[in-house]
């Protein structure tokens, strides 16, 4: 059986972000960085992007720059997980 990792953030003065539950960096440049979760695509924007640390093995990252974005894409969790108002007005 596959163990699920837990998923955590912790954003630091908007200059550090340190991600857990890190299964695989999807793509990266500067300004933006796609990160496959435990949670879901979890995707950061900024300024100046630089990944610090990677450890998938750990499912660790670690990202300096200036953050302005963090967003997760619902649609790469299958969809299933919908709110109480989607769910309402079909």
């Amino acid at each position: 059986m596959e163990e699920t990792r837990n998923h955590m953030l912790v954003l630091e003065n908007r200059e550090h972000l340190k991600i857990e539950g890190v299964e695989e960096v999807l793509s990266f440049d500067e300004t933006q960085l796609e990160v496959e979760t435990s949670a879901g695509i979890l995707l950061v924007q900024g300024e100046g992007l630089h990944v610090e640390l990677v450890d998938v093995e750990k499912g660790r990252l670690l990202v300096t720059g200036t953050i302005t974005v963090l967003e997760y894409d619902a649609r790469a969790m299958g969809g299933e997980k919908q709110g109480v108002l989607s769910r309402i007005f079909r």
